[in-house]
Order: C-alpha cells, then sequence, then structure tokens
C-alpha cells in the first residue's frame, strides 16, 4: 500500500508541474499581447493605414515588423527554455525524493 506522505509528495509535484506549464502558456499569451500591440503601433507610426495596407508596400516598416517578430520568437524560446528547465529541476527534485525514500 501507497504511504499517504508519498501520495502527498506526488500530488505536490504534479501541481507544481501543471503550474508552471500554465505560467508558460500566461507569459506567451502577455507576450503576444505586447507583439501585437508593437505591430500595431508601428504600423500607425509610418501612417499607411488604408483599406490596402500591407507591410510589404514599405521596405522600412516591414523590416521593423520582422524585428519585432524575431523579438516576439526570441522571447517565446526564452520561456519556454525557462519553463523547461524550472520542471526539469521540479523532476530531478522529485526523482532524489524517490531515491532518499526508497534508502
Amino acid at each position: 500500500m501507497i504511504k499517504p506522505e508519498r501520495i502527498a509528495k506526488a500530488k505536490e509535484y504534479l501541481n507544481s508541474v501543471v503550474d508552471e506549464m500554465a505560467q508558460s502558456e500566461n507569459d506567451m499569451r502577455d507576450e503576444l499581447r505586447e507583439t501585437i500591440r508593437d505591430i500595431i503601433n508601428t504600423s500607425f507610426a509610418f501612417g499607411i493605414i488604408n483599406k490596402s495596407f500591407q507591410f510589404k508596400n514599405s521596405r522600412a516598416l516591414e523590416n521593423k515588423i520582422d524585428e519585432i517578430l524575431e523579438t516576439y520568437c526570441s522571447s517565446v524560446n526564452q520561456i519556454i527554455t525557462a519553463r523547461s528547465l524550472t520542471a526539469k529541476t521540479l523532476s530531478e527534485k522529485k526523482n532524489d525524493d524517490n531515491v532518499s525514500d526508497d534508502l
């Protein structure tokens, strides 16, 4: 039979991993909102918003949008990396706890 302490530790571990995943999703959503805001503000700053608007109509605008999107991609990669490392650390701690329990 499984000890109540081990069940509690397992629940705690699962909750912490789920929390990390949820926070990652929130962080990426926030980053996307900020990026969209930057794209819209940049587009308005170039003053060429109309019915036939396209980024490719202005090379300077297109380059600026590319920079914004590169920054977004980099930020998302950093979020994923940071949250993955945290989940990995949680997993390693759990595995160490299991080894200690077995001894």
